[in-house]
């Protein structure tokens, strides 16, 4: 005998929205919680729906309520995503991850493109600024001059905009603890490592000797905070009994040593920098589908962390929270774009530790994948 599963349609899905609570997403009527906490089962509900019938993506948002997620004049959505390598002992804070993220709200492609921490010499959009230090340091320019860091923060997502001939409509921002923190809340990020890292440079805790070492793998579970802390035991470091290294944070910190038979350095860093971002969207996106925590157990977790998590995109409204999560979960399975912009292709050395962008290149590259959305 053949078993039909059983089909929810639109109708069936309106009638248990309107019966799931009067107005706002108000969750099941018997426990409904309050506030901005009210999503929650909604959004657990709604992700399963969408899992089993992704063309209700549209026709949810659209009885949640209108977004105010602004994908600018080009239809998509673009973000500046920059690292902090700020610590409470050291008086100053560097960008070393500086990554345009875009993705096409039609197809859903995402790709991501990253500025080398020694780039120099960008072309800025006020022409009276005569400033050529590394773009690691621009935050810190841009902080003297606008006085505080939500106003830097915006300048230097004008910077690299102009200098990109891009539109970035919003920017994130995390330091090192700020980053722990968000990866413990979705306990783990499972990361594939294609060949072995060895560094005996980087440094987890001070008190034990310096380095990490990354075994080859498939979905290798790291994690942040809470995760055991990483050393080795030299030097010389005897490789054979130094115990492997979870902590994400280092990971995508990590550029001496050797990546497999090749040395690591900055652009390998930074193409590993994109492919966790990516993989911790996956890791959101499953965790909600799985009914795990909802989009605003994570959203307001991250929210408490104001001095090392920042962000200007609009994720305090459910609607909103309810769009971003569309977006991305439409992501799933298409090609995720990647490039660092890296010597000899994309940049050429000019003295003084410093590369400049090769800007043809560059901006043929950035005008075809944040092409406007047709």
């Amino acid at each position: 005998m053949t078993t039909h599963r059983p089909r929810i349609t639109v109708a069936a899905l309106l009638l248990a929205l309107v019966l799931t609570g009067a107005g706002a997403l108000a969750g099941p009527v018997a426990a409904a919680p309050s506030g901005r906490h009210a999503l929650r089962p909604w959004l657990n509900l709604a992700a399963s729906l969408m899992r089993e019938f992704p063309a209700l993506g549209s026709a949810l948002q659209a009885i949640v309520g209108p977004s105010s997620v602004d994908y600018g004049s080009d239809g998509r959505l673009s973000v500046l995503v920059l690292g902090s390598d700020f610590r409470p002992a050291r008086n100053s804070e560097r960008m070393d991850a500086v990554m345009v993220v875009t993705i096409n709200p039609t197809t859903h492609q995402m790709a991501a493109v990253s500025i080398p921490r020694d780039t120099g010499a960008l072309p800025l959009p006020d022409p009276n600024d005569t400033w050529k230090g590394k773009v690691n340091s621009m935050f810190s320019h841009y902080r003297a001059i606008a006085g505080s860091r939500n106003g830097a923060l915006a300048m230097m997502r004008n910077a690299i905009a102009y200098a990109l001939d891009v539109e970035i409509d919003y920017v994130v921002f995390a330091r090192f603890t700020g980053f722990d923190f968000l990866v413990d809340q979705v306990r783990y990020v499972p990361i594939d490592i294609p060949a072995e890292i060895r560094d005996a440079r980087i440094v987890d805790d001070r008190t034990k000797p310096h380095g990490a070492l990354f075994l080859a793998g498939n979905a290798v579970q790291l994690g942040g905070a809470n995760a055991t802390k990483c050393y080795a035991n030299g030097p010389p470091v005897n490789w054979a009994t130094v115990s492997p290294c979870y902590r994400a944070l280092l990971y995508v910190r990590s550029r001496h040593g050797t990546v497999g038979t090749q040395n690591n350095s900055n652009y390998k860093r930074d193409k590993r920098q994109q492919t966790f971002l990516m993989a911790a969207l996956v890791r959101v996106v499953h965790l909600v589908n799985a009914n795990g925590p909802a989009l605003t157990s994570l959203r307001d977790a991250a929210l408490t962390r104001t001095d090392d998590f920042y962000t200007d995109l609009p994720i305090a409204n459910n609607a909103d929270l309810l769009a971003l999560f569309n977006l991305f979960n439409g992501a799933q399975g298409q090609p995720f774009l990647q490039v660092t912009l890296k010597p000899k292709k994309y940049a050429h050395y000019i003295g003084s530790g410093k590369y400049a962008l090769k800007l043809d290149v560059v901006r043929a590259l950035t005008h075809q994948w944040f092409a406007p959305v047709e």
